[in-house]
């Protein structure tokens, strides 16, 4: 008896190895997405606990909420949001403590229609990653600094020039369908540039128990699910070999 062989097709190979139904579940989204504070946001911390507020001097307890726009510069399942609205929640150590593990949800929320179902939990509030070497150096183009304290470990500050300089934070999160429960994971950072004082000033009188008012922007990313990008990237390897091969055969 003649045995035949039986060849699949590599594109439905590589489609079955990212079909919806398999152990890797879908992205909810993918892209940046771009915010600016439709007003201005205010941090008060004494080097031991601290508030964000981001509609100041609405709550000054860190329990409020801010607005932001969403603007230009967005891509991906978030670009058909500029010009939009979102509500982004005020925080604080005793909900929110530094470097930990946490559950914050309904940390941004979303107006536009196409995705009011959406909400960020914020999961985590990152350390700053700048050593603390130029944190009292005279002040100077190019230094940055993350100083060790409770309540202000969050911060990364760098000096643009001797006069001028820029401050973030960055967090960690769960961006969630409501009407499916898909789930995505986000990195985010929120920043804030100070076009008349170094780090080493504004630094300084935070610590001092100062509220600092500022203008702010900031992007969300949304990370790829690791397993879903690896099939992908195997499925894309099982199409280019086939290529390969019909080419050598003809």
């Amino acid at each position: 008896m003649k045995l035949h062989r039986v060849v699949f097709p590599s594109v439905v190979l590589a489609a079955c190895l990212v079909a919806p139904g398999s152990d890797a579940h879908a992205t909810l989204l993918v892209g940046n997405l771009a915010i600016a504070g439709s007003g201005s946001v205010a941090v008060t911390s004494n080097g031991v606990n601290y508030v964000i507020d981001f509609q100041p001097p609405v709550n000054t307890d860190g329990k409020g909420t801010g607005a932001v726009s969403i603007v230009g510069g967005s891509t991906g399942s978030f670009a058909g949001l500029t010009g939009t609205q979102a509500t982004i929640k005020d925080l604080n150590d005793a909900d929110v403590p530094v470097g930990v593990p946490v559950n914050l949800p309904d940390f941004l929320t979303f107006s536009a229609p196409s995705a009011s179902q959406w909400t960020i939990t914020l999961t985590k509030l990152l350390t700053g990653s700048y050593g603390s070497a130029d944190c009292l150096s005279a002040p100077a183009a190019g230094q940055n600094c993350t100083v060790g304290l409770p309540g202000v470990k969050e911060f990364n500050w760098s000096n643009i020039t001797d006069h001028s300089s820029i401050v973030s934070a960055s967090f960690e999160g769960i961006a969630t369908d409501k009407a499916t429960g898909e789930t995505s994971k986000i990195n985010g950072t929120l920043g804030a540039t100070f076009s008349d004082k170094p780090f080493q000033t504004i630094l300084s009188e935070a610590i001092g128990g100062a509220t600092i008012t500022t203008s702010y922007s900031g992007t969300i990313t949304a990370v790829p699910e690791p397993a879903t990008s690896s099939l992908m990237l195997l499925g894309g390897l099982v199409v280019a070999g086939a290529m390969v091969r019909r080419r050598m055969r003809s």
